[in-house]
């Protein structure tokens, strides 16, 4: 079957939708956590419609906002329907990733390295911390729509320059890829996706090219402009802007994300790490700890990457998306959060690419081998039912590994204790499950909580606030009646 054909519409995508609603299926019991309430009902613009549309010139991620007024007045304070329209967004944005690489533009070649891609975007538990995690939405929303933007990118690619149709195709791409960056700035990072499929996977004409960036590029490079524009004169930008850059310095911040960039891909293959709260320490030396291995570990997955362009374009482009769309949170701007796993979410799709794409590479090196020395045949039934049991394996192992994940998510207690296990020298963990437990009523299990925050971080001023009112509660009656 060759990439050219229309995507399969039934029985692939309904096994892969399927497939997505077991893994996810729990997620629906999953409780309100951490930022929820606060992004969710603290927010006073979503009180009413009225109170967002006169402030929506004043907030940030607007299209993202906006979904949670919505939800807010359909569902109030039921989180079921919360984690549906997620979900729906992740199924949305697996089906963009699978109709891309079966796009003629995509030169994939073979309709499983899709399907496969696409079942790993769909099944791996790194993906929950968007999906599960109520207010990981402007991640899910801003991929899904940068995805259709890139899929409606390749159509217009491939139109009759100048023609209504390519006009009419680009126009719809320039409003995905503006809902984009309205859902999350990252989307900013577009045209250089566009400058990297076309160094490795379009390579147009050299008499075209000119013509191609001006007609299709460019246009879409506007929105992007504008977009940073808007951004330079909003309020609320500037200040993140300035915050960001009080937290640590440019150089030590490249060098620990070197570290953070490495450690993330090992949570792919090592997903029972999967934590909320990552204690990752800070890099202030080329020379501290794993850094010189994580710097060339990088560089060498780069270099691997350019070498391949020739040989093994998909592999290519996939560690390169990867790598790409990492750069807006994981490179020179510092962030409280060094490594968050919703950030790993778009760029995920690269790493997935890649490592289908080898993995066919190699199987098709393997049967060549065989047919060399005349054993292909006897061979070929045998490989096909074992093929056939690992993939099975692995999607039953990934659905599973997400089940497990999702219950993490079922309280705030459960939630916090599970980042506490995983990061128990960190102070953040400890005291965000002394608020839970405050709240749930076990005082004495919340005050031990606290102390164990205070004696990592003395400084802590949630921690201090939090123990003193606790402790209030626990031996005032009058304090203790106070919820």
């Amino acid at each position: 079957m060759t990439a050219n054909a229309r995507p399969d519409r039934h029985g692939t995508v309904w096994l892969l939708i399927i497939l997505s609603v077991v893994a996810y299926a729990n997620a629906f019991a999953g409780a309100f956590v951490f930022d929820d309430p606060a992004v969710l009902f603290a927010d006073r613009r979503l009180q009413s419609f009225g109170a967002f549309a006169a402030s929506v010139g004043e907030t940030i991620r607007p299209f993202a906002k906006a979904t949670f007024l919505l939800d807010r007045w359909l569902y109030g304070d039921r989180p079921a329907g919360y984690h549906a329209l997620n979900l729906l967004l992740h199924l949305a944005s697996g089906l963009l990733v699978y109709r891309i690489l079966c796009h003629p533009a995509m030169k994939v070649g073979d309709r499983a390295v899709a399907f496969w891609t696409t079942l790993l975007f769909l099944l791996h538990p790194i993906a929950t911390e968007t999906v599960t995690y109520i207010s990981g939405r402007p991640t899910g929303l801003m991929t899904c729509a940068y995805l259709a933007a890139f899929l409606l990118l390749l159509d217009a690619r491939g139109a009759e320059p100048g023609g209504s149709r390519q006009k009419a195709v680009l126009a719809w791409a320039a409003v995905c890829l503006a809902l984009a960056l309205l859902a999350k700035e990252v989307a900013v990072i577009f045209p250089a996706l566009l400058l990297l499929y076309e160094a490795v996977l379009g390579r147009p004409q050299r008499a075209g090219r000119g013509e191609l960036l001006r007609r299709v590029h460019l246009p879409l490079s506007a929105v992007v402009a504008l977009f940073l524009a808007y951004a330079a004169f909003h309020d609320r930008y500037a200040f993140l802007f300035q915050y960001s850059l009080r937290l640590r310095g440019w150089a030590d911040n490249l060098l620990t994300q070197a570290n953070a960039v490495v450690y993330a891909m090992t949570l792919f293959v090592r997903p029972a790490q999967l934590n909320f709260e990552h204690d990752l320490p800070l890099a202030t030396s080329i020379l501290q700890g794993p850094t010189p291995w994580s710097i060339a570990t990088i560089a060498g997955l780069v270099v691997a990457a350019l070498m391949l362009v020739r040989r093994a374009p998909l592999v290519a482009f996939g560690i390169l998306w990867f790598f790409l769309h990492l750069l807006p949170t994981n490179s020179i701007l510092p962030r409280y959060d060094l490594l968050s796993e919703r950030n790993l979410y778009l760029p995920s799709i690269g790493l997935y690419l890649a490592a289908t794409a080898s993995a066919f590479a190699i199987a098709r090196w393997l049967r060549s081998r065989m047919e060399a020395r005349g054993v292909a045949r006897w061979a070929t039934g045998r490989g096909h039912a074992v093929a056939a049991a690992m993939g099975a394996a692995l999607a039953l192992g990934l659905v599973g590994l997400t089940v497990s994940r999702n219950a993490a998510y079922a309280d705030p207690v459960t939630f916090w204790s599970d980042a506490v296990a995983k990061s128990p020298h960190k102070s953040r963990p400890h005291t965000n499950l002394g608020v839970a437990l405050s709240v749930a009523g076990d005082l004495e299990r919340a005050i031990e909580q606290f102390r164990i925050a205070l004696a990592l971080d003395p400084l802590d001023p949630v921690a201090q606030r939090n123990l003193l009112a606790t402790w209030n509660r626990l031996t005032q009656p009058a304090a203790r009646a106070r919820p």
